[in-house]
């Protein structure tokens, strides 16, 4: 199986991502529907559903790109440096996220912010999403949890399957896909509606999210032909899936055939605006492609400047717009002082390593993808 060579970043996915955090910023700062005169509850769920929509496509162009890259190193070298891939993702994911949780702290120890009902350790050991986090600054590490249980596992469960065929892997990943799905059900039937010990019985459901993705990089040959003779009906059709689940009246919960197909719909979309990039050029464009960047770094520290008012004990943060302008000026910084020179110091040390093993440069050279 033959994926389209990648020479360089994915500029739509990036212009995905902003949209994407920005619909996470506007469910964090709901009270924006009330600063527009926007009314009615209808107007407040939409919001919501933009926002679990937005961390839900972050999950899918995780688990495309992550498998293409893989892929791809399998398909030139014939193996996967499991190592590298670990060394890459340490370097990129736990600096800033370490950043943000030392300044969480700093601030709840100086009497600014309220920490009464933190625990550290969940946060840091990335286990948030099965023992869910009460305080609101780090409520949002459940999302951090789910993909780094992704990066721990799967890569190694891919590795193994990429010695037999992608399709068998194909197959695996649709009965964990199917297992995720049914997880929750499936916890509150065993404990008949009661969490032991406060563990989130739903906390393998995000992970279909993922999955998918992953399911759109090993299929890529076959949805990259469909999704380029797709006009623009496609597009329109999946945002007004969107459209319908943002404005239920139910809220969050549109049924099991709704949720099951989801993931899917997200993953056609992203398919189809990777292959017409000509049409998508408001997610090339500059600020879009600003905000993807910082994406990471925004998402970690949106949650600093949208808290309930409640939540802050000195100054407050989250007055809009200035809420906003603070989100985007410390992701900024967060991004071009601590992501980005810390990815770079990981490429730094995997460059080390790899003339001490191999005098000649031997590995091939992956696109930045991620």
């Amino acid at each position: 199986m033959e994926l389209a060579p990648r020479t360089k970043r994915i500029k739509e996915l990036d212009g995905l991502r902003a949209i994407s955090v920005l619909l996470v910023v506007a469910y964090h700062l709901l009270n924006w529907a009330h600063i527009f005169g926007v009314p009615g509850p209808w107007a407040e769920n939409a919001i919501a559903y933009g926002g679990k929509t937005g961390v839900d496509v972050f999950f899918v162009i995780s688990g495309f790109i992550i498998t293409t890259l893989m892929i791809e190193e399998h398909q030139a070298t014939g193996e996967v440096s499991l190592f590298r891939f670990y060394i890459k993702r340490v370097f990129r994911i736990i600096p800033p996220y370490l950043c943000y949780i030392l300044v969480i702290c700093a601030l709840g120890q100086a009497g600014f912010i309220d920490l009464s009902d933190l625990t550290l350790f969940r946060d840091i050991f990335f286990l948030s999403n099965i023992f869910p986090e009460h305080n609101w600054f780090l409520a949002h590490s459940w999302t951090l949890s789910v993909e780094e249980q992704y990066y721990f596992f799967f890569p190694f469960v891919l590795w193994k399957l990429l010695q037999g065929n992608l399709r068998l892997a194909g197959i695996v990943l649709a009965g964990f896909y199917l297992f995720s799905f049914c997880s929750l059900k499936i916890a509150t039937l065993l404990f008949h509606g009661v969490p032991p010990l406060g563990i989130n019985l739903g906390w393998l459901y995000p992970f279909r999210y993922i999955v998918s993705g992953v399911l759109l990089a090993i299929n890529w040959p076959a949805i990259d032909r469909f999704a380029s003779r797709q006009n623009g009906l496609l597009p329109l059709a999946c945002l007004a899936w969107f459209f319908i689940g943002g404005c239920h009246p139910g809220g969050l919960t549109l049924g099991p055939l709704f949720d099951a197909i989801e993931p899917f719909v997200i993953a056609l979309l992203i398919a189809w605006v990777i292959c017409h990039a000509g049409a998508c050029s408001l997610l090339r464009s500059f600020p879009m492609q600003s905000i993807g960047k910082w994406s990471y770094s925004i998402y970690l520290w949106q949650q600093l400047f949208a808290a309930p008012s409640t939540r802050y004990l000195g100054i407050k943060f989250s007055t809009f717009p200035v809420s906003l302008l603070l989100i985007l000026l410390i992701s900024a910084l967060s991004y071009h002082l601590i992501e980005r020179n810390f990815i770079a110091l990981g490429r730094r040390v995997l460059a080390k390593l790899d003339g001490r093993k191999h005098p000649s440069p031997a590995d091939p050279k992956l696109p930045p993808l991620s």
